[in-house]
């Protein structure tokens, strides 16, 4: 179980990253990266810190088992990337804060959506990452 959640959490990392590269286009598309050439090494930049963090979770995987508390050392590992995944998601809605105008070509029809996306504009952000991580997390819970 431990380890399902450590593995849930670097798959939110690595969805969030890829979703604030462009990769699906909800919030930075090729209009995005080609006024703002420079984005993706802010990105990197900006979040050194918090992507060097990821380094200390999978050095607490490796010494897990050499400790007393080897669930609780595996689950205190994956508190890092969950943090810089959260932290990815603080940047990117400062940078872009709405999704692109190729997302939001297919919810103007709707003013309930559209309604919705005003509220919450990282909502398509939340699912997306959520939803998948949380589904290779029990990938993995359900095989080891």
């Amino acid at each position: 179980m431990a380890i399902s959640i450590w593995f849930g959490s670097f798959a939110y990392l690595i969805i969030a990253v890829q979703v604030a590269n462009g990769f699906p286009s909800f919030y930075i598309d090729r209009e995005y990266k080609a006024k703002n050439p420079d984005y993706v090494g802010r990105f990197f930049k900006g979040n050194l810190l918090y992507f060097a963090l990821v380094f200390l979770g999978v050095g607490l995987l490796v010494l897990a088992p050499y400790t007393g508390y080897p669930r609780i050392t595996i689950l205190l590992g994956g508190i890092f990337p969950l943090f810089a995944a959260i932290k990815t998601r603080q940047y990117l809605k400062h940078e872009v804060g709405y999704p692109s105008p190729f997302m939001s070509s297919f919810f103007t029809h709707s003013p309930s959506i559209r309604a919705l996306f005003d509220r919450s504009p990282m909502l398509l952000f939340d699912v997306w990452t959520v939803v998948l991580s949380i589904g290779f997390a029990s990938m993995n819970y359900f095989t080891l």
